[in-house]
């Protein structure tokens, strides 16, 4: 019987791989995230792989959120983490330029989105939440903002985007105050989750 490690190991080299075959051979669409998120949901059925003593929280709860990365594909190709935030956290509306797709574990996460007015302003369309079982996909121009919901077990989800995080230089995000757009800073809090050794590398 395969140990929880293995487990884990097969099923998201699994799920990526399948992953890849879908967006590596034609331009990605709406249709293509579609079966992206699809496919992503599959890490959902397997919580056991996925339990929070292995998925440290963020030291500082009230700033940020951990994020661990579980699988890169060839070439920087399609890249999956695992998110871990605490309640409260917010973030202004932003735009990813690549690709994402969301899918939840445990815990809730509001998205409200948004389309531009004109040039600049972003005005609030529809919304969803983020929760077990459910998937959000987000082209390259696709504008949200995200609220952690207070939920008696801590959010955790799966994001998986187009490229590595750390190649989306141009992310950007939309001060309410300014009334201007802006480029995000370096995010420090990215660590590698090493599958085969069941733990987060140093």
């Amino acid at each position: 019987m395969p140990s929880i490690t293995e487990e884990r190991q097969k099923l998201v080299s699994d799920v990526m791989n399948r992953v890849n075959a879908i967006v590596s051979s034609n331009a990605v669409d709406r249709a293509r995230l579609d079966q992206v998120g699809q496919t992503l949901l599959g890490l959902t059925e397997h919580p056991e792989c996925f339990q929070p003593e292995h998925f440290a929280p963020p030291d500082d709860p009230k700033r940020n959120s951990n994020m661990f990365e579980l699988f890169r594909c060839e070439n920087d190709g399609p890249t999956l983490y695992a998110s871990v935030a605490p309640a409260g956290l917010t973030t202004p509306v932003h735009f990813h330029t690549t690709w994402a797709v969301i899918v939840g574990l445990r815990g809730a996460e509001f998205n409200q989105f948004y389309a531009r007015d004109g040039d600049v302003r972003p005005v609030a369309t529809d919304h969803r939440v983020v929760e077990n079982g459910t998937a959000i996909m987000m082209m390259p121009e696709d504008l949200h903002s995200i609220r952690i919901e207070k939920t008696p077990e801590r959010f955790f989800s799966f994001h998986c985007y187009g490229m590595p995080f750390e190649k989306t230089t141009e992310r950007m995000f939309y001060s309410e105050s300014s009334g201007e757009w802006s480029y995000f800073a370096h995010r420090p809090n990215i660590r590698r989750f090493d599958l085969a050794a069941g733990r987060a590398a140093d």
